[in-house]
């Protein structure tokens, strides 16, 4: 499992990677337009979400499937806990979105969460190639929800947070704006910033 953070997908499919970072195209799987792409509502999707996003490769994924059809109740448990933290990534990215405190709650869950993060580095490999990889020091479950909270912790200590919300009031996804003019508006031009343009098009045909 690695910790990823930044990065730049620009997909809809098969999620809407549109974020810029992987807590906020994790807090955008609970929002879906249309049915035009993924959300997040079983182990299956979240394992899918982090093998599309580089988080797991397909062997780890596999693996913690095997291991969740022997322990049903607790990664029943651990799907629960993600799902009620990706509600609070998007209370966060509207508090940052709209200039609000947040909530002191809000930052000791994040931190329970990064307890989880424990472990060493081994190297292996043999004579002619080795590689350094990190090793779990316990397997409790709850480490799967690290990579995302680390994203989180990583862009709240950034002093420039450019999180917008999609300028559709009938979309919800969040974005963290790395334009070079930071005046991103929509969250994809192939979604809501396509049909803006078309409902301004025809506003100024028919007022002609």
């Amino acid at each position: 499992m690695k910790l990823v953070d930044t990065f730049t997908y620009n997909t809809l499919y098969p999620f809407m990677l549109l974020g810029n970072r992987l807590c906020i195209d994790f807090a955008n799987t609970s929002f879906c337009p249309s049915n035009e792409s993924g959300k997040i509502n079983s182990l299956t999707d979240w394992l899918f979400f982090y093998e599309i996003t580089g988080v797991l490769d397909r062997n780890e994924s596999q693996n913690i499937q095997k291991l969740a059809t022997k322990e049903s109740d607790v990664f029943a448990a651990l799907l629960n806990k993600s799902l009620s933290f990706r509600s609070t990534i998007r209370s966060i990215l509207h508090s940052i979105e709209t200039n609000s405190n947040l909530p002191p709650r809000y930052i000791k869950e994040t931190n329970e969460i990064l307890k989880n993060y424990e472990g060493y580095y081994v190297l292996k490999g043999s004579e002619q190639s080795y590689q350094l990889e990190y090793e779990y020091s316990k397997q409790n479950p709850d480490r799967l929800l690290v990579p995302i909270a680390y994203s989180l912790s990583k862009m709240l200590t950034e002093s420039d947070k450019m999180i917008r919300k999609c300028a559709n009031p009938d979309c919800g996804i969040y974005f963290h704006d790395i334009s070079p003019k930071k005046n991103r508006k929509w969250c994809s031009m192939e979604l809501c910033g396509n049909n803006a343009k078309a409902r301004a098009f025809l506003d100024r045909s028919r007022k002609k």
